[in-house]
Parts: C-alpha cells; structure tokens; sequence
C-alpha cells in the first residue's frame, strides 16, 4: 500500500511528523530546500499540503497557488492557515504583506465563484473550499501555556471562535474587532482538476 504523499511547506524547525518539510531556509529538518512558487515536485504527486503562516509573507502568491495546485492530485487536500484581517498579530509584523478573510478562498473555487459572480484571478486553479476555521487565539500558543491560564484560554478560545464559525459573515461584517479579533483562519480545501489530469 502506497503511504500518502504530504508536503509541510514553510515549516521552518516545526515540521510536522510524517510531512516532507519544505522551506527556503537551509535549516535542521528541512528535507527540501525549495520555494513555494517554484516547487521541486512532479504534476499531481502530492496528496497533502499542509502551510501555516506562510502565504501572507509571499509576494507571488497567485504563482504559489498555481504551485499547489499543479503538484497535488485530483482530490488532495490543502490545510492553509494564515493571518486574519482583524489580527493584531498580522498588523505588528512588518513581513506581512496580505491578511485574509474567511471568504478569500471563494474566489479560486469554481462553485462559490459563479454563485457569487466573484472574479477569476486564476482560471486555471479550482479549490473547492471544504471548510473555513476562524481561531480567537492561536491553538499552538494556547497548548503552550500552563494551568490556569491554559485552561481559561482554551474556553475563552472555544466559545468565541465556535460563536465566530456559526455565523463568519456577520462576525467579520460586524463585531471582530469586538473581541480584540481573531489571530488565524485556516481553510481546508479540496483540488478539483478535469478528469484528463
């Protein structure tokens, strides 16, 4: 039985466990070194893609999309996460060049996009988007802290981010910033490629 093919990209010193971890720095556990616009991978190999705050630091990022794209296989699937718009932590980093919303992904999935008459910045690309995850405080930051502080922020989290993914438009539309906003969102996207590929 062939094992799946998973790609952690822009893992730095964090890869996770069973993921070939993929970055432009030359560092301990890096097994390719490699650029998310240029991936060293043949066509539809891929099965996961795993990024987390990786894209908002890219200036290409129509040409990393197009990356994934072309080295997963029909059916793969892309776990991104990344900075929301209403994140303080996005704002304080002078490396981040794009925040993102729960609904930027609409706008590579074939679907969504005639749905909503949204424009086609990519025409070649078709993610379906699965799932979308709004996150008040960051799950890694969380599971970092002890005691009592772990605990609160583990509820805090899982209350306002469960309200927030209820309704996401009328979280984003109004009351985010209410809450200090939200730190990440993770999309979970299906590829969608033509029978042929």
């Amino acid at each position: 039985m062939k094992l799946p093919v998973k790609l952690d990209i822009g893992c730095g010193p964090y890869k996770r466990l069973g993921y070939v971890g993929v970055d432009l720095d030359p560092q301990p556990g890096i097994d390719v070194v490699g650029d998310a616009t240029r991936l060293p991978f043949a066509e539809s190999t891929i099965d996961l893609i795993h990024t987390r705050n990786t894209l908002e630091h890219i200036p290409a990022i129509f040409e990393a999309l197009r990356e994934f794209y072309r080295v997963s296989r029909d059916g793969g699937t892309l776990e991104i996460t990344v900075p929301h718009f209403s994140s303080y932590e996005y704002w304080r980093d002078l490396t981040h060049i794009r925040p993102f919303s729960v609904f930027t992904f609409d706008h590579f999935d074939r679907v969504k996009m005639e749905t909503n008459a949204l424009p086609d910045y990519v025409p070649e690309i078709d993610f379906e988007v699965v799932r979308t995850e709004l996150h008040w405080w960051d799950p890694q930051q969380v599971a970092a802290k002890h005691g009592f502080k772990r605990g609160l922020l583990r509820a805090l989290d899982g209350l306002i981010s469960a309200i927030a993914n209820w309704k996401p438009f009328m979280c984003e539309r109004f009351w985010c910033w209410w809450v200090g906003g939200f730190v990440l969102v993770t999309f979970h996207l299906r590829v969608r490629k033509p029978a042929s590929t």
